[in-house]
Formats: structure tokens, C-alpha cells, sequence
């Protein structure tokens, strides 16, 4: 239930705070005083849309607060859980508005988004605005009304059929694909074909691109490096002064040297290992010397080899490990256009069953809205005769629509979306011996309220939010139908918080709770100020909304209310 709403520099509002109540609560006063101001700053708060325009002339920031008490929803409750907000008995939604148009929302001093506000606020307020009543007259409002009526098994049908429906549609979109032009898939297949074996039949391995320039190296420079370690090797062991010959005299002479003094010993071990690695070194650069040689045509092989692999690098990656992952993928690509056949089969097959699947969703959908559709007509014709409509009839026309490409269920291939095969129409037969039309063909404004109260004291009836906010229900309407609307609402406000903004004394009369708005002139500015009313007080602002003699006005009210 929403217990108290603030509102700071909003509009012509400098400063209002109502504290509301269950039961109904009425908002009157003058046109122009600023009525559907608070509903405006409601529906802000609430995840609505905002401007700069909302914020009052030389102010820089209008703010609304919104204090909702009893938040037990399970469904909210969920919502909040998921959006990481703390859950408890209270839930206070802020939206301030700066003057260059940006916005934040807040749920119990959290920033949030305006959807996810929007998302929390849907499980507990309802508004009907003007807006609202002329969605009425669309069939998608009419149908998602008639599935809202129809309970959980009807959603869960719906959202049965859906998911069926998007299989299907993503089974056709790659049929679609697959069935794309014959000679275009044959060429790209050719062309992927070449690619993979072209990179195949080199047999490259990843590192063989950086093994052949450094073979290649070697091969150009034999000769030089011949020579390099032939003079090495004479150096170190092949020469008269080689480095191992000097090395075995110094060891001669340290032997002798041990023989008189014994901690020469270590020396001599150090010396002894210097010679037998100088002695390896020199049967390995021996070794090497002997296998270098000159080989013009193994050069010429490593560089055609090299020049292969660059070609291939210019038509396929930056070095042979990009080649080779190329080449994966073009041999996975032209496999799946070899394969498409069998793909499509596979699709085919699979298409054939969902559709089947959808066939039996698409029925038993139909059947389920067909049943909500005769019970919502019993509960509106009687709450429409409650408001003053007694001779009306409400009708719902389920019915599907032909289309070749559509579902079969027996009746024809019908015409679907993910909402199912049916259209769903509300029609009114408003005064007896006409046949039931559309409702915008037969309807008036007031007629249209009416309606609209009826399927909303249904739906309500059947669940829903705890808080129900109706601005001008009354348009178009006067005398007894006024005061039946007005009863309508007060038992409807027995179940449910209302919130009402109302022309007629009738209505009025009805509430629980009056709060007169009035637009006042202090310091030289509008300013819109809200009044809760007092008994005396209320028969006062009845008797001019009744208007006439003020104290012939008066005594109406008072009767009226006593009433």
C-alpha cells in the first residue's frame, strides 16, 4: 500500500506531502489546480518517464518519494532478491530530476535503473490514466488482459507456445541459410577445398619457417665458417702451440712440483680437468669441421623451401603457426557446406516436430483463452450492470487468421506469432437489440470507463497489485452512473488501496479519505497545495463541485455522504 508520497519542485508543486490510507482516497479541486500533476509525479517515481520540464522554473532539482508499507508480493519479493536490494516491510522509491534533464532512481537509498524500478513498482501500483483507457481500444492490450484473466496454467501454455515458436523460427532462419544460392556455396566450397590442400600438401610443421632460415645461414656461409673452426681446432689441439699441448707441459712440470710440496695437489687436479675438457673440444670442433662443406644445392632447396612458406604466408596468416590454424578452419567450413544436405534433412526433421508440438500448444491455447473469454463476459456483463449498464453485453471473439505459411490445427494453417494463433477482440453491445462491435465503433467516453473499471475490479478480483490509481475514471459520466461508479470503487477499495482523481460529488462522496488540491498565488508563483479534508470541510467541497445554491449544494452533500 502506498502511505505516503512527497513531492519537492515538481511542476507547479514547491512542496506537498499526502499521507494516504486503505481504502479510497479521492484527490478534488478546481480544473487546473494540479491534480494529474500528482499523478504524473506518481508515475515518475514509479519508473516513468521524466524531462527538464518536470522541474519547477529556477529550481535545479525536483525530487518524489514514494513510501509503499505490506510489501509481501512473492513475485516483488524475487525482484528484489535478484537485483541485490534488501527485502523487508517497507519500500521507499526516489527519483530526483535535475534541471538538464538527467535523472536517478533510488529503491531504499539504492541507485537503480528506471527499468528495474519500473520492474518492482508493476507488483504493486496500477495506473489508469486516459492513456490507458484508449489502449483499450488495441488488441494486443485486449489480449494480454484476457491471458492476465486467465491464470497461470493460460500463461504457461502461452509461454509453452512461445518457446516453440522461437525454435521454429531459428529451425527456418538456418534452412533459409542453407538453401541459399546453389552455385554460390559450390564455388565457396571449391575455393575452401584449394585453400586447406594448398597449406596441407606443404607439410609444414610450426617452427620449420625459423630451422630453415638458420640452415640457410650456415649453408650461404660454409666456407667462412669452415675456416673459423679449422683455426679454432689448431688453436686449441691440432698445432705445436695448441692450447692443449701447452696445457699437458705445465701438468709434466706441476707433477714435480707436487712431489715436494703436496698442497700442489689441487693445482694439478684443476689442471688435469682444464686438459680434458680442452681435448674434448677439440675432437668436437674436429667433428664439426669435417662435416661443414659447401652444398649449392641443398642452399638452393632451403631457399625454395622458405620462399614457399612466405607465399603461403602472404595468402594465409603471419607465420606458419596462423597457416596452419587457416587451414583447420577452412577444411571445418568446407565439412559443413559438404555436409549441408544432411543438415538440412536434420533441420527438416526437427522443423516438422516442433511445428506438431506447436499444433498441440496453438489448441490448447485457444481452448484455454476460449473458456477465460465466456467467464470474463459473465463477471464484466455484472459488474457492468453494477454501473449502470444493465443492458450492455460484453463479448470476447476469439478467432484465428488463414495464412499458407501458418500452422495447421485441423481449422487451416492459421497465421501465428510468439503470442499464439488466436485474435483476441473485445466488442460491446451498449443498448439492447444491437449486435456487439468493436469498442471503438460503439463506445463513448463514459461507456469506455466504465468498461475499463469493470475489467479492472475483475482482474483485480482475480489477484494482482495492492495499490490501484485511477485519474478521471468519471469522464463522460454523470448522475446515477456516477453513483454507481463511485460505490463500484469504494467496494473495489475494500480489497484494494485506490487512489482517485474525480470531477463528480458522487464519487467523491464515496471515499474514505478527500484530499482537495488548489493552486494558490503566494509570492507572486502558482503554487499547487494539497489539503486532507475534514467532514465540514468535505460537505464545503462537495457543494461546489455540486455547484447551484450553497446551501441548497450543502445539504445534497450531506446527504450523498450520509448515504
Amino acid at each position: 500500500m502506498l502511505c505516503r508520497l512527497q513531492i519537492r519542485n515538481f511542476a507547479l508543486i514547491e512542496q506537498v506531502e499526502l499521507e494516504l490510507g486503505p481504502g479510497l482516497n479521492v484527490l478534488t479541486g478546481e480544473t487546473g489546480a494540479g491534480k494529474s500533476i500528482i499523478i504524473d509525479a506518481v508515475e515518475v517515481v514509479l519508473g516513468g518517464r521524466s524531462s527538464a520540464d518536470s522541474v519547477r522554473t529556477g529550481c535545479e532539482t525536483a525530487t518524489v518519494q514514494a513510501l509503499f508499507v505490506g510489501v509481501d508480493h512473492p513475485d516483488l519479493l524475487a525482484a528484489l532478491t535478484r537485483m541485490g536490494l534488501p527485502t523487508g516491510e517497507e519500500l521507499l522509491f526516489t527519483r530526483e530530476i535535475h534541471a538538464n534533464g538527467r535523472s536517478q532512481c533510488r529503491v531504499n537509498g539504492s541507485l537503480v535503473t528506471a527499468a528495474m524500478v519500473r520492474e518492482l513498482s508493476s507488483h504493486l501500483v496500477d495506473i489508469h490514466g486516459q492513456h490507458e483507457q484508449q489502449s483499450l481500444l488495441q488488441r494486443n492490450v485486449q489480449r494480454a488482459l484476457l491471458d492476465e484473466f486467465g491464470g497461470a496454467e493460460l500463461i504457461a501454455v502461452r509461454e509453452e507456445f512461445a518457446d516453440y515458436w522461437r525454435r521454429r523460427e531459428q529451425c527456418r532462419s538456418e534452412l533459409r541459410q542453407l538453401a541459399g544460392n546453389e552455385q554460390e556455396r559450390a564455388r565457396q566450397l571449391d575455393l575452401l577445398k584449394f585453400q586447406y590442400e594448398e597449406i596441407e600438401q606443404a607439410r609444414l610443421y610450426p617452427q620449420e619457417e625459423e630451422d630453415l632460415l638458420t640452415e640457410a645461414r650456415i649453408l650461404a656461409n660454409a666456407e667462412e665458417l669452415a675456416n673459423a673452426v679449422a683455426a679454432a681446432y689448431e688453436f686449441v689441439y691440432g698445432g705445436e702451440q695448441a692450447a692443449a699441448g701447452l696445457t699437458g707441459l705445465a701438468l709434466q712440470r706441476l707433477v714435480t712440483g707436487v712431489a715436494i710440496d703436496p698442497t700442489l695437489s689441487r693445482l694439478e687436479k684443476d689442471l688435469q680437468g682444464a686438459l680434458t675438457q680442452l681435448e674434448e673440444v677439440g675432437r668436437e670442433l674436429r667433428t664439426y669441421w669435417e662435416t661443414v662443406a659447401v652444398d649449392p644445392e641443398r642452399l638452393a632447396a632451403v631457399e625454395q623451401r622458405l620462399e614457399t612458406i612466405r607465399r603461403l604466408k602472404r595468402k594465409y596468416g603471419n607465420d606458419v603457426t596462423e597457416i596452419l590454424a587457416f587451414a583447420a578452419r577452412a577444411r571445418q567450413e568446407a565439412e559443413r557446406l559438404a555436409s549441408s544436405a544432411e543438415t538440412a534433412q536434420a533441420l527438416q526433421t526437427e522443423l516438422s516436430g516442433i511445428e506438431k508440438a506447436l499444433a498441440d500448444s496453438g489448441c490448447r491455447l485457444r481452448m484455454l483463452r476460449k473458456q477465460a473469454a465466456r467467464d470474463l463476459e459473465k463477471l464484466v456483463d455484472r459488474e457492468l450492470a453494477e454501473l449502470g449498464m444493465g443492458e450492455a453485453r460484453f463479448q470476447v471473439v476469439i478467432q484465428g487468421e488463414l495464412d499458407p505459411d501458418g500452422i495447421d490445427i485441423g481449422e487451416g494453417p492459421q497465421k501465428g506469432s510468439w503470442h499464439g494463433l488466436d485474435n483476441s477482440e473485445f466488442l460491446l453491445s451498449a443498448n439492447p437489440g444491437e449486435p456487439p462491435k468493436q469498442l471503438a465503433r460503439v463506445a463513448s467516453g463514459g461507456e469506455l470507463s466504465r468498461v475499463m473499471l469493470a475489467l479492472k475490479t475483475v482482474l483485480t478480483g482475480s489477484g494482482g497489485v495492492s495499490t490501484l490509481i485511477f485519474d478521471e475514471i468519471d469522464a463522460g459520466i454523470g448522475g446515477r452512473t456516477a453513483t454507481a461508479v463511485g460505490e463500484r470503487l469504494a467496494r473495489l477499495a475494500a480489497e484494494r488501496q485506490v487512489l482517485c482523481v474525480t470531477h463528480l460529488a458522487q464519487i467523491a462522496a464515496c471515499a474514505d479519505r478527500q484530499y482537495l488540491i488548489s493552486k494558490e498565488n503566494l509570492g507572486g508563483r502558482s503554487q499547487t497545495q494539497v489539503r486532507c479534508l475534514d467532514w465540514d470541510e468535505r460537505v464545503e467541497e462537495l457543494a461546489r463541485m455540486l455547484g447551484g445554491d450553497a446551501e441548497t449544494g450543502r445539504e445534497h452533500a450531506r446527504r450523498i455522504m450520509q448515504r
